[in-house]
């Protein structure tokens, strides 16, 4: 499995390509003249209070949906949850002897210990305070998912694999409230199809002999180089 190629480590997605901005382009002119009840449209004439956009932030939010958000980081979260498995004897048993229920609890406590998204950049809409600290209106603020899915006061003996967390669902991978990844039920029905196709035709699939996990250099992303395995 390759994971993360050399393009990915240095965050480079490549230059839009001409053809799809101009159908883009004609889908977003389509609605501005003829808007109907779809994600496109609320986004060129607004809804729920919130203003249309501009056409370059429409093109924007549907190439990095269609690009990065749901490929990137459900991509690296089926990675994450198949080691997770083959470093766990006990888990690769109970997955193998019951895969419909082993299978939702691997990924979600894979998903609170190694989140694709290890933060991202949000801004204060108002003076609050966060932790004894005061945070002034404007604001940057890094949110680290990563460190708030290990936070022991939340999840006792964070850094152990435990299937039978009762509040694992209470991770920070897809985000929170106004923010929560659209794309999360779609993410889980994919990692689940690929884990139950994985161990259905490859039961003795195991880690090959010195693999060591390594990661993509990258400020926003936890992702592995490589998942290098043998059966």
């Amino acid at each position: 499995m390759e994971p993360a190629g050399a393009s990915r480590r240095q965050g480079d997605l490549g230059a839009p390509d001409g053809r799809v901005h101009a159908l883009l382009q004609a889908l977003i002119d389509d609605r501005r003249s003829r808007p109907r009840e779809d994600l496109l449209s609320d986004l060129v004439h607004g809804a729920n209070g919130f203003p249309g956009l501009p056409d370059e932030y429409v093109h924007n939010i549907v190439r990095g949906a269609a690009r990065v958000a749901g490929f990137d980081t459900t991509r690296d979260a089926i990675t994450a949850t198949v080691l997770l498995i083959l470093q766990n004897d006990d888990v690769r048993a109970r997955l193998l002897a019951d895969p419909v229920k082993t299978i939702p609890k691997a990924t979600e406590e894979a998903l609170r210990r190694d989140a694709p998204h290890r933060g991202l950049f949000r801004i204060t809409t108002r003076d609050t305070e966060l932790g004894g600290t005061a945070l002034p209106a404007g604001a940057p603020l890094l949110l680290l998912f990563g460190s708030g899915n290990r936070d022991e006061s939340r999840f006792p003996k964070p850094d152990q694999v435990d299937l039978d967390r009762p509040n694992v669902r209470d991770h920070l991978a897809f985000g929170r409230g106004l923010h929560v990844c659209p794309g999360a039920p779609m993410a889980r029905a994919e990692i689940r199809v690929a884990l139950e196709t994985l161990f259905h035709r490859l039961p003795d699939v195991r880690l090959t002999d010195g693999f060591e996990p390594t990661y993509i250099a990258s400020f926003f992303f936890r992702g592995l180089e490589s998942l290098q395995v043998s059966w």
